[in-house]
């Protein structure tokens, strides 16, 4: 069975952005984001995102029903889940410079 270039690019891609998920993943804890332990926390939510995306993947290269079905949902929700992390990474790690700071 062949599979077609949309599957292929979708695999491939998934397969990408799980390897760099895992990575970022383990760095995530180190980081300082905030107090406490977000750092911990986002890094964990991170790591299981990208191993779903990265089991999607293996699924969709191999094309097997389980994976065909609820991965592309899987894959969106992936990517919200990782759009909402960036958003709090950036607003915590760009400092205001200070010619821009407005004094109250």
């Amino acid at each position: 069975m062949l599979r077609s270039r949309g599957i292929t690019a979708l695999a491939i891609v998934a397969a990408t952005g799980g390897v760099l998920g895992i990575l970022a993943g383990m760095w995530l804890p180190t980081a300082k984001i905030g107090s406490g332990g977000r750092g911990l926390v986002v890094g964990l939510v991170v790591l299981v995102l990208s191993v779903i995306e990265f089991a999607f993947a293996y699924g969709a290269w191999t094309l097997t029903p389980w994976a065909l079905k609820p991965g592309p949902r899987a894959i969106g929700f992936a990517v919200a889940i990782a759009l909402i992390l960036v958003g709090l990474f950036v607003s915590y790690s760009i400092p205001v410079p200070p010619t821009l700071r407005v004094e109250t």
